[in-house]
């Protein structure tokens, strides 16, 4: 969710953000670097190219 809400072709999904919103605000709710690391496949990756992450 959080993913999602930060990519530009959905930051106008006012649902995703709020929705986003509400896990960031947890206590519980991953850090930057879980966040980060959420944008790396741990083994072999079937997502098209025009999704992928421009910096991973």
């Amino acid at each position: 969710m959080v993913l999602a809400a930060a990519r530009p072709d959905r930051a106008d999904s006012a649902l995703l953000q709020r929705l986003a919103a509400q896990i960031t605000g947890r206590p519980d709710a991953p850090t930057a670097a879980e966040i980060e690391a959420m944008k790396h496949p741990v083994g072999a990756s079937f997502v098209p190219e025009r999704y992928a992450f421009e910096d991973a």
